[in-house]
């Protein structure tokens, strides 16, 4: 973000409320969610979470 800040000037404060309502979307509907699955595959990334979950669908 402060890359694009940095580029692009005082046009790039629309990021900010793009951040931190993508951070609140996360924090409140995604991550109570993918916390419980992520510990019973025993996954410690995302991406270790996706790979495991489509291991088991082949």
């Amino acid at each position: 973000m402060s890359g694009a800040a940095y580029a692009w000037g005082l046009q790039a404060v629309w990021l900010i409320p793009a951040v931190v309502s993508g951070f609140f979307i996360n924090w409140v509907f995604i991550a109570p969610r993918l916390q419980p699955a992520s510990h019973a595959n025993q996954a410690l990334t995302l991406v270790e979470f996706l790979s495991r979950d489509s291991d088991e669908r082949t």
